[in-house]
C-alpha cells in the first residue's frame, strides 16, 4: 500500500516511523514555499 501525507509541521516524522514499521510506503511531498502558497491562493474557489 501506498500513502501519502501533507506536511503538517513536524507530524511527519512520527507518522513516517509508524507506516515504515507497518511496511506502508509513505509519499512526503517537497515542503510548501511561497511559489505553491501564491498558486494555492490564485486557484482557491475562496477567491
Amino acid at each position: 500500500m501506498r500513502v501519502g501525507i501533507p506536511h503538517m509541521g513536524n507530524l511527519y516524522i512520527p507518522l513516517k516511523a509508524l507506516f515504515d514499521r507497518l511496511n506502508v510506503d509513505l509519499v512526503i511531498p517537497p515542503v510548501n514555499n511561497q511559489r505553491t502558497l501564491s498558486l494555492g491562493v490564485k486557484h482557491s474557489p475562496e477567491g
